[in-house]
């Protein structure tokens, strides 16, 4: 099976435009939720430690933050939705899991499912 990670990265698509990120990239105190937005039909994929996802056999796995690991200060969860206006968590791995990654299997059969990852700093 061919890992859908890097088969989009094979495709054209200079077509779509960029996805927007909200807050704009700087600096700030506290936790800070981010937002991801795309054109209708996208999917994004993006990480917290540069390292992309992967999804091979139905299982979406992220590598952690090594530093995020070590200091202790990271709350992981892979949230799912069928129709990317609520989210549940599936998977969560909270201070002082040291854990390498998480991952979650997607159920099969679905007609459209979506995940994501939400790192939160404390």
């Amino acid at each position: 099976m061919v890992n859908q990670v890097n088969a989009i990265q094979l495709r054209d698509l200079s077509f779509l435009t960029a996805p927007v990120f909200a807050p704009v990239a700087g600096t700030y105190q506290g936790a800070q939720p981010v937002t991801l937005t795309a054109e209708a039909g996208s999917t994004i994929y993006y990480t917290v430690n540069g390292s992309p996802g992967t999804f091979t056999a139905g299982v979406l796995c992220f590598t952690k933050g090594a530093d995020a690991i070590a200091n202790g200060d990271v709350t992981y969860v892979i949230e799912t939705s069928d129709n990317l206006g609520s989210w549940t968590p599936q998977v969560t791995h909270t201070p002082p899991n040291t854990s390498p990654t998480i991952s979650h299997t997607l159920p099969s059969g679905l007609p459209r499912e979506s995940a994501r990852l939400k790192a939160t700093i404390r």
